[in-house]
C-alpha cells in the first residue's frame, strides 16, 4: 500500500512543482512518525485504498509548537479548479485544530508570485505574517503565512 501511496503522489507531485520531490523523498517523509497526510479521491472525499488520488498534502506535525507545517500541496492537473485544493486546504486545519485545540496553528511558505494559491490560502484565514526576501532563485520573495484556529471563520 505505501508504494501505491508514494507513487501517486509522486505522480501529482510531477504535475505541480517544478522540483518535485523523488518517491524517496516523499516515502521518507510518509513513513515519518512527524508527518500527517491528506488524500482526496475525485469526490473531494479522504481517499480510501481502493480510491484514485487526485489530490494531497504533507504536514509536518510540531507538537513542542502547537502546530503544523505545509510542506507540500497539489491537485491533479485535469481536477484542479473544481474546489478540491479547498477541500484539501479545509481537511489540514481540521485536522490542526483537533490535534491542537484553539491554540493550534498552521504554518506555509509560497512564493508571492503564486497568486491562485495565496488566494487559495487566504480563503481559509490564513494571513502573511513575515516575507523572505530573495528566497527563491531570481530573487524572489516568499511568503510566509500563517492559519490560527481560534481565529477561524469557519
Amino acid at each position: 500500500m505505501i508504494h501505491q501511496l508514494t507513487a501517486a503522489i509522486a505522480q501529482l507531485e510531477l504535475e505541480s512543482f517544478e522540483r518535485p520531490w523523488s518517491r524517496n523523498q516523499i516515502n521518507d517523509f510518509v513513513i515519518s512518525s512527524a508527518a500527517h497526510s491528506v488524500l482526496i479521491n475525485a469526490e473531494g472525499q479522504t481517499a480510501g485504498p481502493d480510491d484514485q488520488l487526485v489530490g494531497y498534502a504533507l504536514l509536518l506535525v510540531l507538537p513542542a509548537e502547537q502546530a503544523t507545517e505545509l510542506l507540500r500541496i497539489g491537485v491533479a492537473r485535469n481536477k484542479r479548479r473544481q474546489g478540491l485544493g479547498s477541500n484539501i486546504m479545509q481537511h489540514l486545519c481540521a485536522f490542526t485544530l483537533s490535534r491542537f485545540g484553539e491554540n493550534g496553528k498552521c504554518f506555509l511558505e509560497v512564493n508571492e508570485k503564486n497568486l491562485p494559491a495565496i488566494k487559495l490560502y487566504e480563503s481559509v484565514g490564513f494571513i502573511v505574517r513575515s516575507i523572505r526576501r530573495n528566497y527563491y532563485a531570481g530573487s524572489e520573495h516568499a511568503l510566509l503565512m500563517e492559519w490560527v484556529a481560534r481565529n477561524r471563520t469557519a
